[in-house]
């Protein structure tokens, strides 16, 4: 008993703290790695949204931006590069699946009448356009940030025109590109009206 005794007061002395004092260092330390893996864990669900909210149509990265922005509180140059990623990733993956998408609608009555209406009012919005000035037209049509824009719109009205990949995807991430910085100029330059919006959520 003694042995042990006179082995506990030499590390006791050489460490100069107690058990109990090491127990709560222990605990500081695990309980630091615990919040440390939640930060991570909230950032990728957040990172995660940015994306879904980007994939939606209507929305797209003039949502997903300030979403991130004013109410994820992430870095914004992160959430700049995270949705313009997922916004021309998108523009691609509709590109290729409008032409699936045209057999599956029109065997679904109900979609059908508002399919036509949407395919008729894209093509009217941007056939006079990209027949006189090509893709960059269409660079514009994408990069304005307003209702009715976007890469679904502009996959679409490049389908419906015959346009070819290549210049599509030149028009996808130029525009995207402008529609990013139009959108982060907004936010970082304090948007009363995108702050107002975007805190409620």
């Amino acid at each position: 008993m003694s042995v042990c005794r006179n082995r506990y007061e030499q590390y006791r002395s050489s460490t100069g703290k107690t058990d109990f004092e090491n127990l709560g260092q222990q605990f500081h330390f695990r309980m630091k790695k615990c919040n440390c893996y939640e930060k991570i864990r909230d950032q990728m669900i957040e990172i995660l949204k940015l994306i879904g909210i980007t994939f939606l149509p209507f929305l797209e990265l003039r949502a997903s931006i300030p979403y991130g922005i004013i109410t994820a509180h992430l870095p914004w140059y992160w959430v700049v590069f995270i949705c313009i990623i997922a916004n021309i990733i998108i523009g691609i993956i509709y590109f290729y699946l409008v032409d699936w998408v045209f057999r599956l609608i029109l065997r679904i009555p109900l979609l059908n009448s508002f399919w036509e209406r949407k395919v008729e009012k894209t093509r009217r919005k941007i056939h006079a356009g990209v027949e006189k000035y090509g893709e960059y037209f269409l660079i514009i049509f994408i990069g304005i940030p307003l209702p009715g824009s976007g890469v679904y719109s502009g996959a679409l009205g490049a389908y419906l025109l015959g346009m070819s990949f290549r210049k599509f995807i030149i028009a996808n991430i130029f525009g995207v590109l402008i529609a990013a910085t139009a959108v982060t100029i907004a936010v970082l330059s304090g948007s009363e009206a995108l702050k107002f919006f975007f805190k409620q959520m």
